[in-house]
């Protein structure tokens, strides 16, 4: 059993060393990583090319939220011209529905009116026959008993 426990120690042991040393090596190589970093980042503030290059970005990041400012004052007031043209538009197009409908409704209760005056003669022949017989009878003035015949010529 003593002998299991010390395997089972040297194991533990060696493990323990193996990660101390793994952290160790990460340490180094991320400290020389950060220390080139900040060497290059040091001499990159301090070339004046860098500086004049930092500058015009500073300028040109300055021009473009004056112009974004702008653009914006301006759409909103596009914005503001587009809802009233859109509501204009919505009226007239309300307007311009209502002159339709009452159009288009008078040409129907118009259509509708001739179709009945078309079809009644046709569906009553009998009764438009009899009203025409009795209108020319009336016109040659043999319905009270003078027929256009028996009046005398001047």
């Amino acid at each position: 059993m003593e002998t299991r426990l010390d395997i089972f120690l040297a194991c533990v042991s060696v493990t323990m060393v193996v990660n101390a040393l793994f952290l160790f090596l990460t340490y180094k190589a991320f400290s020389a990583l950060a220390s080139k970093a900040m060497d290059r980042m040091s001499e990159f503030e301090t070339n004046g090319q860098t500086q004049k290059w930092l500058a015009t970005l500073v300028s040109n990041s300055a021009e473009a939220a004056r112009v974004t400012g702008v653009v914006r004052e301006r759409m909103a007031g596009l914005s503001e011209s587009m809802e009233s043209i859109e509501s204009g538009y919505a009226k007239s197009l309300s307007n311009t529905e209502a002159g339709f409908s009452l159009l288009f409704r008078g040409i129907h209760i118009t259509a509708a009116a001739m179709d009945r005056i078309v079809k009644f003669p046709v569906k009553n022949v009998l009764l438009v026959s009899s009203i025409a017989r009795r209108l020319f009878s009336f016109i040659r003035g043999s319905g009270n008993g003078a027929g256009a015949r028996s009046r005398p010529n001047r």
